[in-house]
């Protein structure tokens, strides 16, 4: 397949992803046990998912916008291994969307 086609499907595929994380954050879909252990923050969290997943469809931003994505797939990391319960599913999903956003960042890094 194509460079530029697998680009754009994964682009499309985290950007859609991410704008559903931060509406259901921003809209109260947030589970309990997020709002209890982080508060506040899990609106910056919306945010910042909701800025990245724009970012990442738009060819001059992806760059950024996949090292905003690795960013938040790191914190939920660290956040499900300390302040959250782990869950295998959580967690899986967490390491699947930071490797695609490696990948995407791979493809389009200017040396």
């Amino acid at each position: 397949m194509n460079k530029k086609i697998i680009s754009w499907v994964l682009s499309v595929i985290l950007g859609l992803v991410f704008l559903m994380f931060g509406a259901m954050k921003f809209f109260g879909e947030a589970t309990d046990e997020m709002k209890t252990a982080l508060g506040v923050f899990v609106y910056f969290i919306a945010a910042w998912e909701v800025i990245a997943a724009v970012m990442v469809v738009v060819p001059k931003t992806r760059v950024i916008g996949s090292i905003m994505i690795g960013l938040a797939m790191i914190g939920a990391l660290i956040a499900h291994f300390t302040v959250l319960s782990i869950d295998p599913t959580m967690m899986g999903m967490a390491v699947a969307f930071l490797v695609i956003a490696g990948v995407l960042f791979k493809m389009h890094w200017k040396k």
